[in-house]
């Protein structure tokens, strides 16, 4: 059995957020990584940084949809319902539903739900290209504030010295 109080903690832990709307929504320190591990490096840590964020705006999208296409409700409440056999093994009727049981049944539900409803997977899984494409381009984009800070100092160290090369060249 799973602790209630330990897993509401562990929620409220990793849900908490320390970082302001405003540097989320902030465009003036974006930027294109140069190198594969600058990329990498950003992701890592704007995904940590903006989860709360990424996740809340997940969800909204998904509940639009959820209204857009009601059907979409059955795959959520399919997905919940292994969640939770997963975690708790309920007994019904004398039988105890272990995980092989539940994921064997999930399997075999969303088969059933797939060719019934093949418009609304269709439909949610470009919602989630969408949504997985845009918070990876978030992610890639979003410099951190001091790396932004010593990007802009490097860049009017170089601008000055340009500045002075002109000048020199100037005068021979």
């Amino acid at each position: 059995m799973v602790d209630q109080q330990n897993m509401t903690t562990n929620i409220k832990s990793f849900m908490h957020c320390d970082t302001p709307p405003k540097e989320f929504f902030n465009l003036r320190k974006t930027s294109i990584p140069t190198t594969w591990e600058m990329a990498h490096e950003r992701i890592i840590s704007n995904f940590v940084k903006f989860r709360t964020y990424y996740i809340g705006i997940s969800t909204i999208l998904f509940f639009c949809f959820t209204l857009v296409k009601p059907a979409f409700i059955l795959f959520i409440g399919l997905i919940c319902l292994c969640i939770y056999g997963n975690m708790y093994n309920p007994e019904i009727g004398g039988i105890k539903f272990t995980s092989k049981i539940v994921n064997i049944s999930t399997l075999i539900i969303s088969c059933l739900l797939m060719v019934t409803f093949r418009d609304v997977i269709i439909a949610a899984m470009a919602l989630l290209s969408f949504i997985s494409i845009g918070i990876l381009t978030h992610a890639v984009t979003i410099e951190e504030v001091d790396k932004v800070e010593s990007g802009r100092e490097s860049f009017r160290m170089i601008k000055r010295d340009h500045e002075k090369n002109k000048r020199g060249y100037d005068n021979i």
